[in-house]
């Protein structure tokens, strides 16, 4: 009997094998199975009769084994599929998920700048003093720019030709305040705005001047330069909220507006008495 149920082992695993490998073999490896160990059986000394019935009961167990082999295999593949399908969800939706972000940070830096000057706008301007405002408490100045009778200049050169003006103007006022590790934007029309510190706001209206002067861009309907020139007006004091940039808008603004009645191209500065600059 030893043998009997030795051959019996090895074809089921033999069975098994080629049925996980190949499902069309079955009905091959069945038939190769049990005449297999019907020869077996032949062969013994026991009855006849016997050695059918204990043939067919090895057969069926082999099937039997086959069959739940086939299940197991089968339960092992679709895990392993519905696995792969998990993980290629997860990595497309990692993969929305980063567009999403990278498109979000695009339409936020987009509604923050100004798209004609290429430099922040009003709420680029109002989101960047936020975060400073939080993150130090210390003097700063507020400078507001205003080009010299821009409204004649459109008027004689048409807005495409302004345009252009401001357009460079903006890059001259990005280039300066940089050096100063200052912040500019454009408020609205021919307005822009600078946020430094005290120590840097003199430095900083100098040299902008210097540069506007030095793009030499023809005015002719300009009553204080042939060429174009800008106005600044400025507050310097201690901030601690949000809230206080109306009060040194209007304080600057102030300054801005006594710089264009005692004759423009030049700059005023209000600083508060808890000021060191």
């Amino acid at each position: 009997m030893f043998n009997h149920y030795l051959m019996f082992v090895i074809i089921y695993f033999l069975c098994c094998t080629l049925f996980i490998m190949h499902f069309h073999y079955f009905i091959i490896v069945s038939i190769v199975s049990f005449s297999v160990v019907m020869q077996s059986l032949m062969g013994m000394n026991s009855d006849y009769v016997e050695k059918v019935n204990d043939g067919i009961f090895l057969v069926n167990t082999l099937l039997i084994g086959i069959a739940i082999q086939y299940f197991i295999s089968s339960a092992q593949r679709r895990i392993i599929e519905q696995d792969m399908q998990l993980k290629e969800s997860v990595a497309k939706a990692e993969n929305l998920t980063s567009e999403l972000l990278k498109a979000n940070e695009l339409l936020m830096k987009r509604a923050s700048y100004d798209h004609l000057t290429m430099i922040p706008n009003r709420t680029g301007f109002y989101t960047y003093a936020t975060e400073y405002i939080k993150e130090r408490c210390q003097p700063l100045t507020l400078l507001m720019m205003d080009v010299d009778y821009f409204k004649q200049y459109n008027d004689f050169y048409n807005h495409v030709q302004g345009d252009h003006v401001l357009y460079e103007l903006a890059q001259i006022i990005e280039r300066v305040v940089a050096t100063y590790d200052g912040y500019a934007a454009r408020w609205g029309g021919e307005e822009f705005l600078i946020m430094t510190t005290p120590m840097h706001a003199e430095n900083i209206c100098c040299d902008i001047q210097q540069e506007v002067a030095k793009a030499a861009i023809v005015h002719e309907r300009s009553q204080v330069n042939p060429y174009v020139t800008v106005s600044i007006g400025g507050y310097s004091g201690f901030i601690t909220s949000v809230e206080q940039l109306d009060d040194f808008y209007k304080r600057a603004d102030v300054m801005l507006y006594e710089v264009k009645q005692h004759g423009r191209n030049h700059y005023r500065i209000e600083k508060a008495v808890t000021v060191n600059a």
